[in-house]
């Protein structure tokens, strides 16, 4: 043993393993031996040596290839860390880094006496504290200084290329003016920026680089260099104007620790013009019997001055130009101006009519404007890239018959309508079932020609008809027409004569449908040459008998169906006791032409004649029938549910078609087109649409879309609009509108005045118009929410469909929320939450507000810390809890959780224990947390197994699944909420027409300079503007970061920030003091106060942010805060000011970008 005993340890061993506890100290050695039958074994020794301190090396260590910048040691993707030790390490010794807190060490190697390297460490992708330590042969570990690093794996940025100055006529250079960033270990070599680019002109001429007496560039964060070069002929003329590009050349530009620049041909374009030409329209497309303003988003700018002119070129056979302003004729016109806003005013509203029926025009006719700015005199150059597409429109034709039942001897004029002046029609184009044409002539304007049909004698027809094959018929630009044009059926019986004519029945009998009497008439329609059906369904009452046989049970089933040419749509209303209905439309199907015909003159019918509504709707019913195809055949009535006086319909009027979805998204070969007249209904009446491909909806509807893909339009009424699941497209026109889809990728377009939609689940296109909108990408979360746990044990929520539905709750699942702050606790567990809303319900009387849940689960507060937070609070005190005897007191909480009065056990049980009867006195705090977790009170709270509630006032983005959407706000002040996946929001100017601000209440906005528009911003991924994709990556930060880092630009830089900058800052995850620093110690702070004495850098802050000498404690303050204090310490202090932060944001916020 180690003192020097020998000790029997036999009954140690087990097998062939001895296990022995023996207390060591110092330094020694320990014999073993095995005696046999009292013969002593040979003996083993083992020396040993307790160490028991930890290693301690002295010395200095350092990251080789890391930065030191402004105090901070900036690493790359790998680094390398030196040891120079005071004396060598001791044998068996060895040192080791973590630069994750710890999580994986990397070791090294002893290079010589005295160093140790550990190379090769991999560097997180975020900063922090790196460790070293020391570890001896024995396994103790001694730490070495500790240090703070930041990680930079993000190579220099071009962050601009400008256009130092506009050469005149006559330079011999050009120069570019190019601003270079690293935020993080900074630009190593600048000088490799002259070799870094070129420019090249439109002709791909590489411009020859001045190479002599470059200015010395040094290293820093941010660096900025002239680039000059030669003019492509040796001095700047008018020629040399136009676009330039500038490209990735060579040289090899890095920071500190390595990051390079990437390889790219092209950075930057940028057009060199005395006036610029922006917003030009490449390809209009319009129909040759349309006008264009092909000009319409034009804008023209200049730095010159003088006299301006635009002249505008075309090849004069391809239409006219006109519009007040314009001088000219023949394809060869002018603008004139003193400045160019008032000829860019008079060319937004120049109006092209393209040439009707042109000559040759068989498909489409393209035109090219050429547009040449002057400027006092001097053309500068012309532009062609504005060009029409003018499409020939093939004529078509409706036959109709005055007579379509022939006896012998009778005769019918056929009168053909073109839809166009036509040229050559002959006999032989047209054909006759049993019966000759003959005697046709055509009227002056060629549109109109009528036939005398003669039929066979002795012959009998059922299924007659005068076909005319279009592509025989050409109009006057030689466009021909495609397929036939057939007239309604007419029957021949020449085998006797006519018979003598009865007299009409004044009133046609009505029939029994599904209970209710139902009145239908025909007559002939002209418009269409087919037959109309007029059905009359009077007020169904309670006393109907239902027929079993029909698809909806308690409601009429009215068919409307519609069969012709071997193909059929079906159409049914089901209408609610209290519902009657008119129903008008052809009892044919018809053809594309003739549901044009038809549908626009139904839209006429309902609307105010020139109305914006009626023009709206006839567009989007022409738009609807253009996206057809060519052969699909169309049901078209007009709908008139009627709801008699007084009536409170419960049930939804169901109008269902037959154009369910195809497998596979195909078209089916038959459509329904509705114009829907709501007028005669009371308001918050229900109207569901199955099926049905296109309605307009006239009056202030409220509408539900179930089945199949919809196109929904609406009149300038208020409505409230919901469809299904699939792909649809609803325009609400005029009106305060509520627009929303449940699925699918919508279109969705408010139209005028302030529209709500929604377009729920999938990758939608939300379109505000004019008015103040809001727009929601996803499913509406607003209204009260309700959060639970069922007799599953599963948490459940349920909301109030406040905007399309008040009153009517859905069930929201866990799963279908976003992962969001202010629903955080949800995380906490049912049962926590359970018992947290019994402790509210008992304290208050109320069920949790979410903001209290998310405090006390975030600080993961005990159920006794929270009883006791609850009897400290101002509510319980205002309920005087705290203040009423034990009786009141008790007697309360009675009434307040369990619903009934003292028992006298459990009364008397709870007073002696509040005075101390049983030897601790309890607190009221105790006495709230056992009745509000003692079994009566959890059965009680079952019952419906609520435990908190809010009430969302506006779109939060509560609800996920919303997907990849575009809103488009429009005129006015708009809320655009996208919600999950990447959203956009879409505006039709340039990003420098708008600002990105923060408002005082948290809430992104951007506002327009040109007026008083403010829209607010709630999870938008990226702005689209008329020039550009911006990534708005930085709104996503929390309010604070994002208020530090708009105020460091606007109350020390004096300018918004670029998006760039203020993604890139957000992106590194500094904190304010971070940010602070760095922003102190870059180039441009530097260029701005560096050369300032103290008293003149706190006067510029002042004027920054317009204050008073006296405000903010008064500039002298701040001089003296500088005799003991960096400016960085001061900016730091300075951004904090109220007075900073309201002048800032007075108006309508912080200017971010």
């Amino acid at each position: 043993m180690a003192d020097g005993q020998w000790k029997d340890v036999t009954d140690k061993v087990s097998g062939t393993k001895l296990s022995l506890d023996i207390e060591l100290k110092g330094k020694g050695e320990l014999k073993f031996r095995v005696d046999v039958d009292g013969e002593q074994g040979k003996e083993t020794v083992q020396k040993y040596e307790i160490i028991t301190e930890a290693p301690l090396w002295k010395g200095i260590g350092t990251f080789k290839n890391g930065v030191v910048s402004d105090g901070t040691t900036f690493l790359g993707k790998k680094a390398d860390f030196i040891i120079d030790l005071e004396k060598d390490s001791a044998e068996g010794e060895y040192c080791e880094i973590s630069l994750d807190n710890g999580a994986t060490w990397t070791k090294g190697e002893r290079v010589k006496a005295g160093q140790w390297a550990i190379k090769d460490i991999n560097v997180p992708d975020k900063g922090g504290e790196y460790q070293v330590r020391v570890v001896d042969i024995a396994g103790n570990k001694g730490e070495l200084p500790k240090g703070t690093f930041a990680v930079d794996k993000f190579a220099p940025s071009i962050e601009s290329i400008k256009l130092e100055k506009k050469p005149a006529f006559g330079d011999e250079y050009i120069a570019l003016r190019v601003k270079m960033s690293d935020s993080g270990a900074g630009i190593s070599d600048p000088s490799q920026i002259y070799k870094l680019l070129g420019l090249k002109n439109s002709l791909g001429k590489e411009l020859l680089p001045v190479t002599t007496d470059l200015p010395e560039l040094k290293p820093g964060k941010s660096v900025e260099a002239i680039l000059k070069f030669h003019a492509p002929n040796g001095k700047w003329g008018q020629a040399d104007d136009g676009e330039y590009v500038v490209f990735r050349k060579g040289g090899i530009l890095s920071d500190g620790v390595g990051n390079t620049v990437d390889e790219g041909p092209r950075v930057e374009a940028f057009t060199l013009s005395r006036i610029t030409l922006d917003g030009l329209s490449d390809k209009v497309e319009v129909k040759d019997t349309q006008t264009a303003t092909p000009f319409s988003n034009v804008t023209l700018s200049s730095d010159d001055v003088g006299k301006f002119k635009l002249d505008i070129k075309f090849k004069a056979g391809n239409g006219t130009l006109s519009g007040s302003g314009l001088t000219g004729e023949k394809g060869v016109y002018s603008v004139e101006g003193d400045t160019l806003a008032s000829i860019q005013a008079t060319l937004r509203k120049l109006v092209f009519t393209p040439q009707e029926n042109q000559a040759g025009n068989t498909d489409s006719i393209e035109t090219e404007f050429e547009l040449v700015p002057s400027l006092n005199g001097v053309e500068l150059g012309a532009n062609k890239a504005t060009h029409v597409s003018t499409k020939a429109v093939a004529p078509t034709a409706i036959i109709t018959l005055s007579d379509t039942t022939l006896n012998k001897g009778e005769k019918a004029t056929v009168k053909i309508t073109f839809s166009e002046k036509v040229e050559g029609l002959k006999l032989e184009n047209l054909s006759a079932v049993k019966g000759k044409l003959s005697d046709l002539k055509g009227s002056a304007d060629g549109k109109t020609w009528e036939a005398t049909f003669t039929p066979d004698a002795d012959t009998q027809a059922k299924d007659g008809k005068i076909v005319l094959k279009l592509d025989t018929v050409k109009d006057v630009g030689g466009k021909a027409g495609a397929g036939v044009a057939e007239s309604a059926v007419y029957a021949i019986d020449t085998t006797k004569a006519a018979p003598t004519p009865v007299p009409p029945t004044p009133v046609t009998p009505p029939v029994m449908e599904d209970g209710v009497p139902v009145t239908k008439t025909t007559k002939a329609d002209p418009v269409t040459g087919t037959t109309t059906s007029t059905v009359t369904v009077p007020t169904v009452t309670a006393g109907r008998q239902d027929d079993g046989k029909t698809p909806n049970k308690g409601l009429a089933d009215i068919a409307l169906d519609v069969a012709s040419g071997g193909r059929e749509a079906k159409l049914t209303v089901s209408l609610p006791v209290g519902a009657g209905l008119g129903a008008e439309g052809s009892t044919a199907l018809l053809n594309k032409d003739q549901a044009l015909l038809d549908l626009v003159r139904r839209i006429e019918q309902k609307t105010d004649a020139a109305s914006s509504a009626q023009k709206d709707m006839k567009g989007q019913g022409t738009s609807f029938l253009d996206g057809l195809g060519k052969d699909v055949t169309v049901l078209s009535k007009t709908i008139t549910p009627t709801l008699v006086s007084g009536s409170d319909i419960k049930q939804p009027i169901l109008i269902s078609g037959s154009s369910t979805t195809p497998t596979g998204g195909g078209a089916n070969s038959t459509a329904i087109g509705l114009v829907i007249d709501t007028s005669q209904l009371a308001k918050g009446a229900v109207l569901q649409l199955n099926n049905v491909d296109f309605a307009a909806v006239v009056g202030e509807a409220t509408l539900r879309g179930g089945d199949g893909r919809n196109y929904v339009v609406g009149d300038n009424a208020s409505q409230n609009i919901f469809l299904g699941a699939d792909d649809d497209v609803l325009k609400g026109g005029g009106g305060n509108d509520i627009l929303g889809s449940a699925g699918g990728n919508d279109i969705l377009d408010g139209g005028a005045d302030n529209d709500f939609l929604a377009g729920g689940i999938g990758n939608d296109t939300l379109i505000g118009g004019s008015g103040n909108d809001v727009l929601q990408g996803g499913r509406s979360d607003k209204g009260a929410w309700s959060f639970g746990v069922n007799a599953k044990g599963e948490i459940v929520l349920t909301h109030d469909q406040a905007m399309f539905a008040p009153g009517q709750n859905e069930t929201v699942q866990v799963a279908e929320l976003n992962k969001l702050p202010e629903l955080a606790f949800l995380n906490a567990g049912k049962d926590k939450l359970a018992d947290l809303g019994l402790l509210y319900h008992a304290a208050f009387g109320r069920a949790a507000d979410i903001g209290g849940l998310n405090f006390y689960t975030g600080v993961k507060a005990s159920v006794e810390s929270v009883a006791r937070a609850f009897t400290d609070s101002a509510e319980w005190k205002a309920a005087k809890m705290d203040t009423i005897s034990d009786e009141a007191f008790l007697n309360k909480l009675y009434e307040q959780v369990m619903g009934r009065a003292a028992d006298k056990g459990g009364f008397e049980f709870w007073s002696k224990a509040l005075s101390g009867g049983y030897g601790v006195k309890v607190s009221r705090a105790d006495v709230l947390q056992s009745f509000a977790l003692s079994d009566e009170h959890r059965k009680l709270q079952a019952k419906d197994g609520i435990f908190a509630k809010v009430t969302l006032d506006k779109e939060s983005g509560w609800i996920n699944g919303s997907g990849d959407d575009r809103l488009e706000g429009g005129a006015g002040s708009d809320v655009l909420v996208g919600g999950d996946g990447k959203d956009t929001a879409v505006y039709a100017g340039k990003q420098a027409d708008y600002k990105i601000l923060l408002g005082a209440d948290g809430q992104i906005k951007v506002a327009d300079k040109a007026n008083a528009d403010l829209d607010t911003l709630n999870s938008i991924e990226q702005a689209e503007f008329s020039d550009g994709t911006i990534s708005l990556a930085f709104t996503q930060a929390d309010a604070g970061r994002l208020k530090t880092a708009g105020l460091l630009y606007q109350a020390v830089f004096d300018r918004a920030a670029d998006v760039g900058g203020i993604n890139w800052w957000l992106s590194t995850q500094a904190d304010a003091k971070q940010m602070v620093n760095n922003f102190a110690a870059s180039d441009e702070f530097q260029k701005l106060y560096g050369k300032l004495d103290n008293a003149a850098f706190v006067h510029a802050l002042y004027a920054n942010s317009g204050l008073k000498v006296t405000d903010a404690g008064g500039e002298a303050s701040w001089v003296t805060y500088l005799g003991n204090h960096t400016r960085a310490e001061l900016v730091g202090s300075w951004i904090a000011q109220d007075a900073v932060v309201q002048a800032q944001q007075a108006g309508q916020g912080l200017w971010l970008v």
